[in-house]
């Protein structure tokens, strides 16, 4: 950041130094919004991978406990049994697709998550970038401020 450098602005009459004060004021505004949008941008991914990996919490909890039945079972006769096969791939089959289907999601909810976290480096570079930028700008138009009070300018 160059320091203010007020031999220079001491040069320009008060009406150039009322423009490159308009104009200062101009590139602050224009800096700010364009930060605040950053600010924004990145609150925003923020909320969503947040609102993704609620979601994926969600899912494991939901997700049906083993259901898997013992050895024995008590037969049509009311007498002791085992269990068949067969059985036992109908009794864990809907427990079976139900955790199949929350793996699909997560593994798709995990992707997105992915995706949003790759764009958040750039965005945090260029919030910092802007802020850095609109830093200089305030320091400007207070050097400039400086210098129109040293002249006497009417409205410093």
């Amino acid at each position: 950041m160059a320091g203010c450098n007020l031999r220079l602005l001491e040069r320009f009459d008060c009406e150039a130094l009322a423009e490159k004060r308009a104009r200062a004021n101009s590139v602050i505004a224009d800096d700010q919004r364009l930060r605040d949008s950053l600010v924004a941008q990145i609150r925003h991914i923020e909320i969503q991978i947040a609102h993704k990996r609620a979601d994926i919490e969600q899912l494991r909890h939901r997700l049906p406990a083993p259901n898997l039945p013992g050895f024995v079972t008590i037969g049509r006769t009311g007498r002791l049994g085992r269990y068949r096969l067969g059985d036992l791939a109908v009794d864990s089959a809907p427990a079976a697709a139900q955790f199949v289907q929350a793996r699909r999601v997560t593994r798709r909810l995990e992707g997105e998550i992915k995706a949003l976290e790759r764009e958040l480096p750039a965005l945090r570079q260029a919030l910092w970038d802007r802020t850095e930028r609109l830093n200089e700008a305030i320091a400007s138009r207070a050097c400039i401020n400086t210098a129109r009070r040293a002249k006497g300018c009417v409205g410093a």
